[in-house]
């Protein structure tokens, strides 16, 4: 599974669900309107409600 983070200035951020980071934990900050912190390659501080666009998650389909 991937997230991709559409922020209303500067460049796309995305998280996998390999690594450090979380899908599960990335999803539940995002419901509790929680700041997000994404760290390594895609270093980005995600604010709910004021710099996120849109964000678009990517499910994998095994089969």
């Amino acid at each position: 599974m991937k997230i991709e983070f559409f922020l209303k200035q500067g460049p796309t951020k995305s998280v996998s669900n390999y690594g450090e980071i979380c899908i599960d934990e990335v999803i539940g900050a995002m419901k509790n309107n929680d700041v997000i912190a994404l760290n390594g390659k895609n270093n980005a501080v995600i604010i709910p409600k004021q710099n996120i666009s849109h964000v678009i998650i990517h499910k994998e389909v095994t089969g």
